[in-house]
């Protein structure tokens, strides 16, 4: 579904989860997509982000995000499936990144 999609149509689907796709963008910018976001997280529906999806997750549940002074562009990550222990090459692009404190 578009980002701009209305919680009432989202719901009219009788998703078994929902998935926040990844960016580019500063998640702060998305407003309309974070109170989304925060309406949608007491259906108890299970909410998974990527990238940009985790940031404006995080947005909505009250944590921060700030722009990376570098960030990470291109860089081949080793992750480590740790059930199966075999270890994938991710390529990560990220310019935000969520602020380990919680938001006050």
């Amino acid at each position: 579904m578009p980002y701009s999609c209305t919680i009432e149509k989202i719901l009219e689907e009788k998703p078994d989860g929902i998935m926040i796709s990844n960016g580019p963008g500063d998640p702060k910018v998305l407003k309309d997509t974070v109170a989304c976001v925060k309406k949608l997280i007491p259906e108890k529906i299970p909410i998974f982000g990527i990238c940009l999806g985790n940031q404006i997750l995080s947005l909505a549940l009250g944590a921060d995000t700030y722009k990376l002074k570098y960030g990470h562009r291109s860089q081949n990550q080793p992750c480590k499936d740790l059930f199966s222990g075999r270890t994938y090459i991710t390529t990560q692009n990220h310019g935000f990144a969520v602020d380990k404190k919680l938001a006050a």
